[in-house]
């Protein structure tokens, strides 16, 4: 993996800026406000399902924008990019779960139960069958609809599980509506969006950027999902934060066969 030279990320904002301009990108921003506002008018009661990642960051914004008083609800993995760790702290109003999650077969956020002190502003959750930790949150704070910044772009299943109704659509395995306002956005809406705006966003994608990543490789979230982690999700890890890495290898030595 090769450095970007130093005039790339200034390259890469222009660009963003000058596509924020654009018809297409006040299309974008039109439709997804359309679908926020038409939740909006059917008395939902949303949540923004934060991850930490530009998605969710844009989502959060255009939210606020229409629900000001949205709650913002990030469930925490226990192993975080201090990068993430400075950007939620920007969130106002976050509300952090935590709960036990099995990511893959030898990592599992939380392996040891709840701990004796958790990280400031988290909920733990004992998650009940079949729920989620933010759906079990949710109803118990009187949420019934989860904006999720999903996007066709990312994955083919996303795509077909996006095309197949309404983008604010009632999920009976959830027993929650899903609004998903961002489901046919491209890369550079998300990041033209974040930039024209001024909207805080993690730091991390700086440093993936200049590391010289490609898009689809520039990931926040839990460092050892099965289906990822066999894409060198932690050999990326170990490049951009060694003693990061080190750290989660020293908790689970089997990180280091995929690294």
């Amino acid at each position: 993996m090769t450095a970007r030279p130093p005039g790339s990320a200034r390259l890469f904002r222009a660009a963003c800026l000058a596509h924020a301009t654009t018809p297409a990108f006040a299309r974008r921003v039109a439709e997804a406000s359309a679908v926020i506002a038409a939740m909006r008018a059917a008395g939902r009661r949303p949540y923004v399902a934060v991850s930490g990642g530009k998605d969710s960051a844009v989502a959060l914004h255009l939210v606020r924008a229409q629900v000001p008083e949205a709650p913002a609800v990030h469930s925490d993995d226990e192993w975080l990019l201090p990068e993430t760790e400075a950007y939620l702290a920007t969130i106002p109003g976050l509300v952090r779960l935590a709960r036990r999650r099995q990511h893959a077969d030898w990592f599992t956020a939380w392996a040891a139960g709840r701990p004796a002190v958790l990280p400031p502003g988290t909920e733990w959750i004992e998650r009940l069958e079949h729920d989620s930790a933010m759906g079990t949150w949710a109803r118990a704070h009187g949420c019934d609809t989860a904006v999720i910044g999903l996007r066709a772009e990312e994955a083919g299943h996303r795509r077909v599980h996006l095309a197949q109704g309404p983008l604010c659509r009632w999920v009976a395995a959830r027993g929650m509506w899903h609004a998903y306002p961002l489901a046919w956005w491209r890369t550079r809406d998300v990041w033209a969006y974040l930039l024209s705006r001024g909207v805080p966003y993690n730091a991390a994608y700086d440093r993936m950027r200049a590391l010289g990543w490609a898009e689809r490789d520039q990931r926040i979230g839990p460092f050892a999902v099965e289906a990822v982690v066999a894409q060198g999700q932690l050999a990326r890890l170990r490049e951009g934060w060694p003693a990061v890495f080190a750290a989660f290898a020293a908790r689970y030595p089997e990180a280091r066969g995929y690294a």
